[in-house]
């Protein structure tokens, strides 16, 4: 195979020496330089049906020349490449293997693996737009290491540029029929309406989702458990993947940002409790929704702490949830499971009320039927095992102003909870007031 890159060495070639995989638009083998010996990898690209032929060698002539301009140690080099060859091809470093190979292997990456990887490469995407390049198909079959002694040797390095969008360019179009463009489960959301229309908050979701999927082991698609995410990544996986880009990290810079102090061990709050009290007093004082997402934030990133979130959550009031519904909409479902989590067992009847509040407060703040239910089943099960009349008394204040919808999550909750139902009734004549299913419930059990 020879080497037409515009180097001087047309001389060289490469011998082709084992079919190696087929993935996408791409033939990859494993091939041996004539005069160094040295092992690398030939992309020959798979041509397709006549339709589709144009297509293809325009992604694949995209990605060679993106590549070959992008110097970076974390980007995969062109060692060579031939447009003229039918079908035309390139060749470059053979890797040791790829991020994806490593969490099947591993099954889940440790916090330190995963932040070095990270930052690797966020240098190289950010060195890429501000080369005016978006990648938009990051994904961990995309990030491979480079072994030992070889170009770049060790360096974890970004390839597969095909589906490349150049802000530079006059062209904005690879395809017509191919809308969406990219990998499904790292794909932001936008992407899917129009993929020539994307910026950088693209990668930054799809880097999102890739430390989603180092940290928990579990493919991000069709949903993540942040949860099974650790509690200082939390934050960073949680905003880097919003569904509303505006709401994620503008930049590869402002991500790096957040991500160095974690992968250098450094606390990002030295009091967590004493920054959530301040952070709540500043939304009681006219803070608005940039503040609620630092408090949301700062309990994600402590919610293994149980002994933070009995102190903390219980000082939420409906200002504080009208502030973390409007950072983030489901920040009040997620809480409201957390704080479920964590309050199982008996409590002195003060502290019963505090969590009763708290409960009735997102309720009446989260837009989650899901999270009313369960607000209703923690209400239900603490006032009846502590017998707590407080608890009660608001419970059938609450029934009593339902409707709808409301109503038949209610219903719902009763029949899962009969034990509590029954505490219920010695409400006596304030029965009357509550919706006539509500009702029929508590008066049956």
């Amino acid at each position: 195979m020879n080497d037409d890159k515009s180097n001087g060495r047309k001389e060289d070639y490469y011998e082709l020496v084992s079919h190696f995989k087929t993935e996408g638009q791409g033939e990859l083998w494993i091939a041996r330089h004539s005069k160094t010996n040295k092992e690398v990898i030939v992309k020959k690209l798979l041509l397709g049906s006549s339709q589709q032929q144009q297509e293809n060698i325009t992604r694949f002539n995209r990605e060679v020349r993106t590549q070959s301009r992008l110097l970076h140690a974390g980007i995969m080099p062109i060692l060579a490449y031939n447009f003229d060859d039918s079908p035309p091809w390139y060749a470059m470093p053979k890797a040791e293997h790829s991020l994806a190979d490593l969490i099947k292997e591993e099954g889940k990456l440790s916090s330190e693996t995963t932040a070095e990887i990270i930052l690797a490469v966020l240098d190289a995407i950010e060195y890429a737009h501000n080369e005016g390049i978006v990648h938009r198909d990051l994904k961990p079959a995309n990030i491979l290491l480079l072994p030992e002694g070889s170009y770049f040797g060790g360096q974890w390095v970004v390839a597969d540029f095909g589906l490349c969008l150049d802000r530079q360019s006059q062209s904005t179009t690879i395809t017509k029929t191919q809308t969406g463009l990219g990998s499904i489960a790292y794909m932001a959301p936008e992407q899917f309406k129009d993929a020539h229309r994307v910026g950088a908050t693209a990668d930054v979701y799809a880097l999102g989702q890739i430390m989603y999927h180092c940290l928990s082991g579990e493919h991000p698609f069709p949903t993540r458990d942040i949860m099974r995410v650790p509690s200082s990544f939390r934050y960073l996986v949680h905003k880097a993947t919003e569904n509303d880009r505006e709401r994620r990290f503008l930049s590869i810079a402002e991500l790096k940002a957040e991500l160095a102090p974690i992968a250098t061990g450094e606390a990002k709050y030295e009091n967590a409790r004493k920054q959530c009290e301040t952070l709540i007093g500043e939304i009681n004082a006219g803070g608005g929704a940039s503040v609620g997402l630092k408090l949301y934030a700062t309990i994600l990133q402590n919610a293994s702490d149980q002994q933070l979130l009995l102190e903390v959550l219980p000082l939420f009031n409906l200002t504080v949830f009208e502030s973390l519904q409007q950072a983030s909409r489901d920040a009040v479902e997620r809480l409201v499971s957390l704080y479920d989590s964590v309050t199982e067992g008996a409590f002195p009847f003060s502290f019963v009320d505090r969590i009763a509040d708290f409960f009735l407060a997102a309720f009446s703040t989260t837009d989650s039927l899901a999270a009313k239910r369960q607000c209703i089943e923690k209400l239900l099960q603490i006032g009846y095992s502590h017998n707590r009349f407080y608890v009660r008394d608001e419970l059938m204040s609450l029934f009593s102003g339902l409707d709808g919808e409301t109503v038949a999550i209610a219903v719902d909750a009763l029949n899962r909870n009969l034990d509590g139902v029954a505490y219920l009734r010695e409400s006596g004549g304030r029965l009357v007031s509550l919706p006539a299913a509500i009702r029929r419930v508590i008066e049956s059990a």
